[in-house]
């Protein structure tokens, strides 16, 4: 009777194991190639998000003083990169921002984490929003998201 008990606990931990990594696996975005970079001057910048670090490309806007600017963070969807949101850059670039691109961890060029969840991809544009902030050309209350697909639904509890 012992070993009835016995084969169906293993049973049922082969079973949520293999259930297990299937969720992890199809929650996992595949990784999207940056193969577009900005056609204005920019700056390949990092910043740390929970235990990885994220990668970034920072447009300075243009301008003729030394005054800090406001800057928007363009973020892009699930399953995505920062290359695939560049139709937003000349625009708003034009319109004298500063912008600031990146990839979500597990996303384009960003070192990746076990199982991407919305919450890691929340986290990922607060640590955004908290390196601008740091940059002494950006002026700190003026820093605005757009975002696409999730990120878009996310963004006025992040700001808030």
């Amino acid at each position: 009777m012992i070993y009835i008990f016995i084969g169906i606990g293993i049973a049922l931990l082969v079973f949520v194991s293999v259930l297990w990594k299937l969720a992890v696996k199809g929650q996992t975005p595949k990784r999207v190639i940056n193969v577009q970079k900005p056609a204005q001057y920019y700056e390949e910048v990092s910043f740390q998000s929970g235990d990885a670090v994220v990668h970034g490309w920072y447009i300075p806007a243009k301008a003729s003083d030394d005054e800090p600017k406001p800057l928007i963070i363009v973020v892009h969807g699930w399953a995505s990169a920062k290359s695939r949101v560049m139709r937003y850059v000349d625009p708003l670039h034009q319109a004298g921002y500063s912008l600031l691109l990146f990839d979500a961890r597990g996303h384009g060029d960003s070192e990746g984490i076990k199982a991407p969840t919305i919450k890691s991809f929340r986290d990922d544009v607060k640590a955004a929003v908290c390196y601008a902030q740091r940059r002494e050309d950006v002026a700190p209350g003026r820093i605005g998201l757009l975002g696409h697909s999730l990120v878009s639904q996310q963004a006025a509890g992040i700001v808030a």
